[in-house]
């Protein structure tokens, strides 16, 4: 069955059929080209398969900073994933950055000891840095640098 080519020349460019050998029974009406141009929400394309798939699990995380005290300028923090605290803190200045994996969307877990990734200390869920020199902020920076960061998410 095609569309009928007797009311439009054009009537092919907007529907094609893909036959790859040794690929599955029948046809497949995806086209790989235009599906790479998508903007997929809650479906994981694998490349090497041609395969979409649907997320396991859609995620919920909150992070909050508000000031807290105008005085001290201290600004409570915290993270919500999932509806659940994984972390809260008071610091005067800082940032504190959640890391999230790309591929299963949990949370790291800070569990390394103190000075991990050059931060302040060990808050099981959370990074912090402080910020008051130049050099404190560099390792902030560097952190979001490193080469093994890529397509993870961060809160801060």
């Amino acid at each position: 069955m095609r569309p009928d080519t007797a009311r439009s020349v054009e009537a092919w460019k907007n529907s094609s059929f893909l036959y790859q050998p040794g690929g599955s029974n029948g046809w497949n009406q995806s086209h790989y080209f235009q599906l790479l141009q998508s903007e997929q929400q809650q479906l994981t394309w694998e490349a090497s398969t041609r395969k979409l798939a649907f997320q396991s699990k859609l995620n919920n995380v909150i992070a909050e900073s508000v000031p807290y005290h105008p005085q001290t300028n201290n600004v409570p923090t915290r993270y919500l994933y999932n509806n659940n605290r994984i972390f809260r803190t008071v610091f005067v200045q800082g940032v504190a950055v959640a890391v999230f994996d790309p591929l299963t969307g949990q949370p790291w877990y800070n569990s390394d000891g103190a000075q991990r990734y050059g931060s302040q200390n060990n808050n099981d869920w959370a990074f912090i840095f402080p910020t008051n020199t130049t050099d404190q902020r560099k390792k902030v920076m560097q952190f979001w640098m490193m080469p093994f960061h890529a397509g993870i998410t961060y809160c801060s």
